[in-house]
């Protein structure tokens, strides 16, 4: 065996499958940065539209991903390749197994990019996002034997050629994932290159965080801002996960609930997982589809949650409410009395009077002298416990509304937080509204 040549056979006779966790980080996304390009919801979505649609394919193999997944295998790699990854090799997504080293490999990078700009002395700083990803998939480990005896082949710093061929050896060995050491980190701490889309446990990140970043010349700074989800997943028989996992596919996000609830154990904290959807109307285990007055092009999902139809689109928040009944000592009823207490308090301390119906669950309020729902409950129950949740309308196109009776109720009004005044991105309402829902349910 050459020290400088790995067989298909010697790494496939190596691999081994193993589910673990990676970290990244990348710059943050925000869909709002294209409202200030437009005058109107309307307009900000045909401008999203086309510039999605200049963009790379989304490879099949990846189109049920959450994009933070799927972008590394959208786009061509930077001249020369990466680390394994060669100019003509498909996409690799690059992670970390804590979130420090996801951080100093980012942020090498943008101090490498600082320094190739002569005209600038430092980087102004921007929020990052950090997020974590579940992976099952065959691995080989490069800090162990035999792999281990290239390791100055790995390792250096800017020579990827060793680790581009062992990359497409590992792939002719349907490896999905090389487990390596950091270069950038001083502690040399873990990584991962995830060479297939099929070797990730979710569809979805399972953790998020929001950091800032500030390069100059002569340092890389990192600082924390707020914690998007638990910081210990292991926070047990009384902790809340708080998940933001920006915008997802509605279908995707309902199969990952499904399989969240199937897999759960007693020691499984309760989470709540903050989203919006692109458009999709969803009709109730009891929804009669005479409540679609008309096709306007908008696919209709059959769930199992109860209810019965209602609109989810852009601007709208979704927050899923995956929780112990038991363990909370709640019934149904009392569940969804504190999902609407936690949206009236929210409403109350802006300003807004807002109320439930014990006959027609949700958040109502008075517009314009006319009853109109904010926000529309639907929960499912599993072996005691939940899924689906909560969507309540912030700053959204509300006419596919008028296709519908929402919640199967005819003539009734709908409104949303920007027409009543306030001003929320659907990041910013999850990030206000979601402690308040903790806060209600963890009594």
């Amino acid at each position: 065996m050459s020290s400088t040549t790995w067989t298909t056979q010697e790494v496939g006779s190596n691999a081994g499958r193993q589910r673990h966790a990676l970290w990244r980080a990348v710059e943050a996304q925000h869909i709002a940065s294209t409202m200030a390009l437009v005058d109107s919801i309307e307009e900000q979505h045909v401008l999203e539209r086309l510039l999605d649609d200049a963009k790379p394919p989304v490879p099949t193999a990846a189109a049920q991903l959450h994009w933070l997944l799927f972008t590394p295998f959208r786009y061509l790699p930077p001249p020369g390749g990466s680390r394994f990854r060669g100019p003509n090799d498909p996409g690799v997504f690059y992670g970390a197994d804590e979130v420090r080293t996801a951080c100093a490999e980012l942020g090498y990078w943008r101090w490498r990019h600082l320094l190739d700009s002569p005209a600038l002395n430092a980087m102004p700083t921007k929020p990052q996002t950090v997020f974590q990803v579940r992976v099952d998939a065959a691995r080989v480990e490069l800090r162990a034997p035999p792999f281990v005896r290239d390791r100055d082949r790995w390792t250096r710093p800017d020579d990827y050629a060793a680790c581009q061929r062992f990359a497409r050896t590992a792939r002719e060995a349907s490896v999905g994932v090389i487990r390596y050491e950091s270069v950038r980190d001083p502690r040399h701490a873990g990584c991962g290159a995830i060479l297939s889309p099929a070797a990730f446990a979710r569809p979805a990140p399972v953790a998020q965080q929001t950091w800032l970043l500030s390069v100059s010349r002569e340092r890389v700074v990192w600082q924390r801002t707020h914690v998007l989800a638990a910081d210990e997943p292991h926070a047990a028989s009384t902790g809340i996960a708080i998940r933001a996992l920006g915008r997802t596919d509605y279908a995707t996000t309902w199969r990952a609930m499904q399989e969240f609830t199937a897999d759960r154990l007693a020691a499984t904290s309760d989470e709540i997982w903050l989203t919006e959807h692109p458009p999709v109307y969803t009709l109730g285990l009891a929804g009669r589809r005479e409540h679609l007055l008309r096709d306007n092009g908008i696919p209709l999902i059959k769930v199992d949650r109860g209810g019965q139809i209602t609109y989810h689109g852009p601007g709208q928040l979704v927050a899923y409410l995956l929780f112990d009944l038991r363990r909370r000592g709640l019934g149904v009823r009392g569940m969804v009395r504190a999902i609407e207490a936690s949206v009236i308090d929210w409403f109350d301390s802006m300003g807004i009077s807002s109320y439930g119906k014990p006959s027609a669950p949700g958040v109502y309020v008075s517009a314009g002298g006319v009853e109109a729902k904010i926000a529309a409950l639907g929960l499912r129950v599993r072996n005691g416990c939940t899924y689906h949740g909560l969507a309540l309308n912030v700053a959204m196109d509300l006419s596919p509304f008028a296709a519908i009776d929402p919640c199967g109720y005819k003539g009734l009004a709908v409104t949303q937080l920007k027409d009543l005044g306030v001003t929320r991105t659907v990041a910013d309402a999850g990030a206000e509204l979601a402690p308040i829902l903790a806060a209600h349910l963890r009594q």
